[in-house]
């Protein structure tokens, strides 16, 4: 089971991330077709926000991993440390950063817990976390982050189309095998006709 749930984790992370990746630009695209031009100042907001979003979703699933051992004591802890850590950088963050605080607070809140989550699976179980991911996302991420904030349609549809060649780079095995099935469906299609 270890095993598993290390490899479940390293390619939910992996998938996540490019999903932040393909839709950080994407939203820069569909935004002034789908938000009136009153909130454009909300667009600088987003970015954070899907960020804290996945780090949101990947606390989920490390809790129903604590969940499968019984270890509702962790989840607890998790849940408490990130809740802290976003109430009191929020509290320190609001005067200079405004409304951005709130998304960041979120993200740092999440990512503790994620944290303590990812510690407390270790202790019980031989949990192997890949961090060396991190060392390619973040600054992709930041990357993805920067041209979304600074440049126009063009270069977020480029932006767009890279996080499609990533994520078929990092998940170019289950691609294949993918393609292997569907290759042996259609000739099985053929063959019985």
């Amino acid at each position: 089971t270890a095993q598993f749930y290390s490899k479940a984790t390293n390619l939910y992370v992996k998938f996540l991330f490019c999903g932040a990746l393909g839709l950080i630009p994407l939203v820069n695209l569909a935004f002034p077709y789908l938000v009136d031009p009153q909130y454009q100042s909300a667009l600088s907001i987003v970015p954070i926000y899907i960020l804290a979003t996945v780090a949101g979703i990947l606390s989920t699933f490390l809790n129903s991993i604590l969940t499968a051992y019984l270890k509702t004591t962790s989840i607890f802890y998790c849940t408490l440390f990130a809740c802290l850590t976003n109430v009191a950088t929020v509290h320190l963050l609001i005067g200079p950063l405004g409304v951005q605080a709130a998304c960041i607070s979120l993200l740092l809140g999440y990512l503790v817990g994620d944290g303590i989550g990812i510690y407390a699976i270790k202790k019980q179980i031989p949990f192997q976390f890949d961090t060396k991911c991190f060392l390619y996302m973040v600054p992709l991420l930041v990357g993805f982050i920067f041209v979304y904030n600074r440049y126009g349609a063009i270069a977020n549809l480029f932006m767009t189309l890279l996080a499609l060649g990533i994520a078929a780079l990092l998940f170019r095995k289950y691609l294949a095998q993918i393609g292997r099935i569907f290759r042996r469906v259609r000739s099985s299609r053929k063959t019985n006709k």
